[in-house]
């Protein structure tokens, strides 16, 4: 009788080049399949048989046909675990250790309903190691389900969302100077001894949001404004009012009658107040993907620099603008539907103090800026953008010519390298803070019809002025549009 392996239903594969994006609705899952998997998958959606599925991948790739009986198993048996495949033999797997079996467990619901009426059988099932099979069968049903369940909150939750919820409960609830008053306390009460006196106001607009600053004093208006001075608009109707209090103690930063921060020194009071602004504004405006990464345009079309902490993203970013690029962020990229085009976001540069001396050359000023501490203890100083890379229109958005990962290192050396569409799809998406909207196969085949539009690059560094280069060689010179 012919093995019978099924695909679970909400799934779907998206081919990229040679490689494919397989997404589960129900679990809001992109999978990125390198070329071999890609082809198992579309066997699989032929009806093909695991046996039938191992001597065509053993065929079509030239290897042993008990290596690819052995590939196969593994691959079909991780994939039922995730809950992708149901009808998986159980004998067509290696033997795998407790690590990846709790793993399987924690990503499948029906494996962990199975588990619950017999721990052995699932051990078997899973071919857990026989070293590790007594630690395993030993495991609490309920306490995996409650991990999973937690899991699985925290995965569904917007960042974004549960930094407002935390931080608004943690400074209601906090005390504040040597008379240990609530915070809140403390806040109205300097509320109400400069009633009617709040003289010092600014107004600023980010996205489509305008924000009426007030500041209690001259020096925190002193030590606030220069970061956001570039984004101050004449009066108008604001959507959202801070305060910048001066309290006993230290200083309160309120959102309406909100407080959303404490700090006891001046020098941490930016920071915060940049933060809290640029998720404001983010949080009240429409778009589908918020990726942390630089950007900039040459008027025409925009290159992303997505990139963890640490990476040089936004000493190149800099770099760039002082180019002659137009400057749209150096830490976040909106895309927006129907056709994916970047929003710009142009909030303050933050420099590190070790990237001042390296930049210092080419923006001056920055020896001669504050110097801010922020919540990680890291010290920063913000730049504004220069004036000639902030002359475009803000109110629209811009079509993604290129991507590149940059990545700086001492001993690097400095290359643009082309990468595979579904790679740099993967690499994107560990860089997306929140996605905006429930995905769907819509959504998810206009992703991948936008990646394919795109070229996409690393740029290891050891040279800004090199890494400015290639990448100024991208814009400069972009392909004609297909």
């Amino acid at each position: 009788m012919k093995e019978s392996v099924a695909i679970e239903g909400g799934l779907s594969l998206f081919l990229l080049e040679e490689e494919g994006i397989l997404f589960s609705e129900g679990q809001q899952e992109l999978y990125v399949l390198n070329t071999p998997a890609t082809y198992v998958w579309c066997c699989l959606e032929e009806g093909l048989a695991p046996g039938q599925i191992s001597a065509a991948f053993s065929s079509s790739f030239d290897v042993p046909l008990d290596q690819a009986k052995r590939t196969i198993g593994d691959l079909l048996s991780r994939w039922q675990a995730f809950g992708y495949l149901r009808g998986v033999p159980d004998t067509a797997h290696s033997e795998i250790d407790w690590t990846t079996a709790v793993a399987r467990l924690m990503a499948s619901p029906s494996l962990r309903e199975e588990f619950e009426e017999s721990p052995a059988a699932v051990a078997k099932k899973l071919r857990v190691a026989s070293p590790d099979r007594k630690a395993f069968v030993a495991l609490s049903p309920a306490a995996l389900e409650s991990e999973a369940l937690q899991l699985q909150k925290t995965k569904s939750e917007k960042p974004l969302e549960h930094f407002f919820r935390s931080g608004q409960f943690v400074l209601w609830s906090s005390r504040a100077g040597k008379s240990r008053q609530s915070i809140l306390q403390s806040a109205l009460d300097a509320r109400a001894r400069r009633k009617g006196r709040m003289k010092r106001v600014r107004y600023h607009r980010l996205l489509s949001t305008t924000f009426t600053i007030c500041f209690s004093s001259a020096a925190e208006e002193a030590r606030v404004h220069p970061a956001l001075a570039h984004l101050e608009v004449e009066p108008a109707p604001s959507h959202v009012v801070f305060e910048v209090l001066d309290v006993e103690g230290g200083h309160v930063l309120l959102d309406g009658i909100a407080p959303f921060s404490f700090c006891r020194d001046l020098d941490r009071v930016t920071p915060r107040f940049k933060t809290w602004l640029l998720q404001t504004a983010v949080r009240h405006h429409s778009y589908f993907l918020e990726i942390h990464a630089g950007v900039v345009s040459n008027g025409e079309k925009c290159v992303l620099l997505p990139a963890a902490p640490g990476s040089g993203k936004t000493t190149l970013t800099a770099a760039l603008a002082a180019a002659g690029f137009h400057y749209f962020s150096d830490e976040v990229a909106l895309l927006e539907e129907p056709d994916l085009e970047v929003r710009p976001v142009p909030i303050s540069l933050s420099v590190k103090s070790g990237a001042l001396e390296v930049l210092a050359p080419l923006f001056p000023q920055l020896r001669r800026s504050p110097k801010h501490t922020r919540e990680d203890s890291e010290t920063v100083t913000y730049l504004n953008p220069p004036a000639a890379s902030f002359r475009y229109d803000l109110t629209r958005t811009y079509p993604a010519g290129w991507i590149v990962f940059p990545q700086y290192s001492p001993s690097a050396t400095t290359a643009l390298r082309p990468i595979g569409k579904a790679e740099a799809l993967a690499r994107l998406m560990k860089e997306v803070l929140v996605v905006g909207t429930t995905l769907d196969t819509r959504i998810v085949r206009s992703l991948v019809r936008w990646i394919q539009q795109v070229d996409c690059y690393e740029l290891p560094n050891s040279s800004l002025s090199q890494a400015v280069q290639l990448v100024s060689s991208l814009l400069k010179n972009p392909k004609p549009t297909a």
